[in-house]
């Protein structure tokens, strides 16, 4: 958790499942390490990354636009 997430949660609890910096860098490195051009961690994440590509764009960018709204 970092600075970043405090100020943009607006005083909300962190997410249950959520990585420390150090987690999301570790997975990073070792995807980078695999050849990897891109890693989706997490299973909430991995489900809204394959979701994205099932949903049409405009549908999308509302959800997106309600998510960053609150």
């Amino acid at each position: 958790r970092t600075e970043f997430f405090d100020v943009a949660s607006g005083g909300r609890k962190q997410l249950p499942g959520s990585m420390s910096p150090e987690e999301v860098v570790k997975r990073a490195l070792d995807a980078f390490e695999k050849g990897k051009r891109s890693v989706v961690s997490g299973l909430i994440n991995k489900i809204i990354a394959s979701g994205s590509r099932l949903v049409p764009r405009s549908i999308a960018m509302k959800a997106a636009r309600r998510v960053f709204e609150e």
